[in-house]
C-alpha cells in the first residue's frame, strides 16, 4: 500500500483535515497498490481493523479516484482510488474502529461524510440493498445510507434494535451518478431528549450548511432510549440481496468520520 496510519499525525491533520482533537476521527481515501480491497489497512486515525470481507466480497479497486467540485467551484481533498463492489448477492466489505459512543451527561454529534453512486435500483425485494451503515458490536445497523427496497432513491434508516424508521426518497437526486453525501448524526439519551440525523448532498464546502438546506432529515425523535447502549464501532459498506439474486452495485470514496464539517469535508 502506498498509504498507512504510521504517517505523522501533523501531516495527517493538514493534509485531510482531520482534527487533532476528535481522538475518534477517521479516513480512507482507498490508497492501495492492490485490486481487491479485501486486507487493505491503509488510511488514518482509529481504526482497529483492516477491510473484511461481508457476504461474497469482491470489493474492487478502481482508478482514477472521484471527484466534487460544489457549484462555487471549490474542490473536496481526495486521493487514491474508488471502490465498487458489484453482483446479485450479499457482498461488500467492514472495518472496525475505536467505540463511538453517546454518554449519558452529554449527547454524541458526529459527522459523516462519502462519495457514492448506487445502481441497480429499485429492487423487487423490500430488503434488498446497497448501502453504508454503521453498526454496534453486536452488529446492529444503527445508522444506514443507502438506496433500499422499491424506491430507487436515497434514503435514511435508523434503528434502535428492534425498531426501524425509514425517510422518504431524496428528490432530484439520481442515484447512478456520484454525489457527496455529509451527515450528522446527534445522538442524546437523556431522559427527554430527542436524536436527529440530518443529510445532505453535494453541499457547499467551507461552511456547515444549514439544517434547511438537508435533503433527508430525522429530526426531534426519541430513536435511542434513555440510557441505551449506543456506540458506532464498525462500517460495512455493499449490497445485500434478501430473495431471489437480483444486479446490484455500490461504487465508493472518500470515507471520513470526524466531530465538525469542517473535519469530514476538507477542501483541495
Amino acid at each position: 500500500m502506498k498509504y498507512t496510519r504510521i504517517l505523522p499525525l501533523l501531516f495527517v491533520s493538514l493534509f485531510f483535515g482531520l482534527s487533532l482533537r476528535a481522538e475518534w476521527s477517521l479516513y480512507d481515501g482507498f490508497d492501495y497498490n492492490t485490486k481487491l480491497l479485501d486486507g487493505a489497512d491503509g488510511g488514518v486515525g482509529s481504526w482497529t481493523s483492516y477491510w473484511r470481507r461481508s457476504g461474497a466480497g469482491g470489493v474492487e479497486l478502481k482508478s482514477p479516484t472521484f471527484t466534487y467540485k460544489d457549484r462555487s467551484g471549490k474542490s473536496l481533498n481526495v486521493l487514491g482510488e474508488y471502490t465498487s463492489v458489484k453482483g446479485a448477492t450479499t457482498a461488500g466489505t467492514y472495518r472496525d474502529f475505536e467505540a463511538i459512543e453517546a454518554g449519558n451527561d452529554e449527547p454524541l454529534v458526529m459527522w459523516v461524510s462519502f462519495l457514492a453512486s448506487a445502481e441497480g435500483g429499485p429492487f423487487d425485494a423490500s430488503g434488498d440493498e446497497v448501502s453504508l451503515q454503521l453498526r454496534s458490536p453486536e452488529n446492529v445497523d444503527w445508522v444506514t445510507f443507502g438506496v433500499m427496497g422499491r424506491l430507487d432513491a436515497w434514503r435514511i434508516r435508523l434503528s434502535n434494535g428492534s425498531q426501524k424508521k425509514f425517510t422518504e426518497g431524496a428528490s432530484g437526486i439520481y442515484t447512478n451518478d456520484v454525489n457527496f453525501f455529509v451527515a450528522r448524526i446527534e445522538v442524546d439519551t437523556r431522559e427527554g431528549k430527542s436524536d436527529s440525523v440530518f443529510l445532505w448532498i453535494n453541499p457547499l464546502l467551507g461552511r456547515q450548511p444549514d439544517d434547511s438546506a438537508a435533503a433527508l432529515k430525522v429530526d426531534g425523535e426519541d430513536i435511542w432510549k434513555p440510557n441505551a447502549p449506543v456506540k458506532f464501532t464498525r462500517m460495512r459498506i455493499g449490497t445485500i440481496n434478501s430473495e431471489d439474486p437480483e444486479d446490484k452495485a455500490l461504487l465508493f470514496d472518500e470515507i471520513r468520520i470526524g466531530a465538525s464539517f469542517q473535519e469530514v469535508a476538507p477542501e483541495k
